[in-house]
């Protein structure tokens, strides 16, 4: 009867190794697109002015929204796609980074896998806006005549002096913000340069040639510190894509710098470009399962199998109950033991089994290993 528990028990172990469950393991699959994208800036990024806008951002076909459809739709089956755009109208590179120090958008930062960065150009619009309010121009787009265009040639020369301070404070806002995404995400950042709206722009003399001079002072800055060490970032030059189209690819008829649909086709074709240049990847997960070896399961069965060496029978005198109780004793004390005197149940198949189950956990480690 012993020997038959002893195989039984046996074949309950060779049964437990042998059919040890699938694990989840995970693993990392290289894409060409991220999985999770965040927006930063202003009213550039955020669609200002595009049908379907006053449904919020989400509404319209700006760069963001474009470039967010395309990598959903190519990305595998089971990986989703994220897009979080934070850009706010108006927001300055001075209210970017108040919004980075304050933690509003660590969270978000914290998940991407790249983060999107139109800023600065509302420092260049405050210094003409103030230059438009000191010569009477209240309305932009009828506003300016003849008289006014006078004032604003009388005012061309303090226009550039505050755009220049005003580039001074980008560039020292535009430093700290890179840092500061540096430290924040783990994820590509990508810095856009600024188109020029006002290239053709001939109601005021001399102010399309301040406009290209102070930009390309702009877009240097975004690229001469794309290096910086504890800040650095990828630079999208979206500039050559509008050279000798600000009439077609923004809204300036309308003295209204913004892109049209036209224009944020364009931004997203050369975002796609650059945003490509990065490395992504998502984890997948994958099941394993391991087998008990083969040959540790025939070394089982044989050892359950094999009679006991030395095997004192029982006296035939002895009660049923304390024959029972003995018999319970030799199994559960007899690992402790090695062997029990007057026990037919030998210690060897424990031992064996011990193997296996340590050979069944060795495999399982290694396939973990190899799987990392």
């Amino acid at each position: 009867m012993l020997k038959k528990i002893a195989a039984f028990v046996m074949c309950t172990v060779i049964a437990a190794v042998s059919a040890i469950p699938a694990f989840a393991q995970t693993e990392e699959v290289a894409l060409g697109v991220p999985t999770y994208m965040v927006v930063l800036g202003d009213s550039i990024a955020t669609g200002f002015g595009l049908e379907g806008y006053n449904n919020g951002k989400t509404g319209c076909d700006s760069y963001a929204n474009l470039l967010g459809q395309k990598f959903s739709d190519e990305l595998p089956e089971g990986c989703s796609f994220t897009l979080e755009n934070l850009a706010v109208d108006g927001k300055t590179s001075a209210d970017l980074l108040g919004d980075l120090n304050s933690g509003a958008d660590d969270e978000a930062l914290a998940q991407a896998d790249c983060v999107i960065v139109s800023i600065g150009g509302n420092d260049l619009l405050a210094a003409l806006w103030g230059i438009l309010s000191d010569t009477g121009i209240t309305n932009v787009q009828d506003g300016i005549n003849e008289k006014t265009a006078a004032a604003m040639i009388l005012k061309l020369a303090a226009l550039g002096k505050d755009l220049d301070k005003n580039l001074e404070t980008f560039e020292s806002n535009l430093t700290r913000i890179a840092a500061y995404l540096d430290s924040h995400t783990e994820g590509m950042v990508v810095i856009q340069t600024l188109y020029d709206p006002l290239e053709s722009f001939s109601l005021v003399p001399g102010i399309s040639e301040l406009s290209a001079q102070k930009l390309e002072r702009f877009n240097e800055i975004i690229r001469n510190h794309s290096a910086d060490a504890g800040g650095s970032y990828t630079v999208c030059d979206i500039v050559p894509g509008f050279k000798g189209k600000a009439d077609t690819l923004t809204n300036i008829k309308k003295f209204d710098i913004h892109p049209t649909a036209a224009g944020h086709a364009v931004i997203a074709e050369q975002l796609d470009k650059t945003v490509r240049t990065g490395s992504f990847s998502y984890t997948r997960t994958v099941e394993e399962t391991v087998s008990e070896p083969e040959s540790a399961a025939e070394s089982v069965t044989e050892s359950a199998a094999e009679p006991a060496s030395k095997e004192e029978p029982v006296s035939k005198e002895e009660p049923a109950a304390e024959q029972s109780a003995e018999k319970a004793s030799v199994i559960t004390t007899g690992a402790e033991d090695g062997k029990k005197e007057g026990s037919s149940f030998p210690v060897v198949p424990v031992a064996v089994a011990a193997g296996v189950v340590a050979v069944g956990a060795a495999a399982v480690i290694i396939i973990k290993k190899r799987a990392n």
